[in-house]
């Protein structure tokens, strides 16, 4: 399976591997609001849900990585600052 990621769904899935990501609410059919650390930023971030890269856990609002988002993130690390 080939993963391709954009460079802002990059910031969300590293967000959710270090458990920085919040779900807050659905908006409309196509998305769902999430709030990223500390910086209250909200994203639409359904498509990486839609597409298998996150999760939620049943009574969490935080979402959770799925085994090919994990791999792609183990693939393509941070660049440096």
């Amino acid at each position: 399976m080939t993963v391709r990621v954009t460079p802002e769904e990059a910031v969300i899935l590293r967000a959710v591997a270090a458990r920085q990501v919040e779900y807050r609410w659905r908006r409309g059919p196509y998305s769902d609001r999430y709030t990223l650390g500390e910086e209250n930023v909200t994203v639409a971030a359904r498509p990486l849900a839609r597409r298998g890269l996150i999760w939620h856990p049943p009574g969490s609002s935080r979402p959770e990585l799925s085994p090919a988002a994990a791999a792609w993130l183990a693939a393509h690390p941070e660049p440096a600052s």
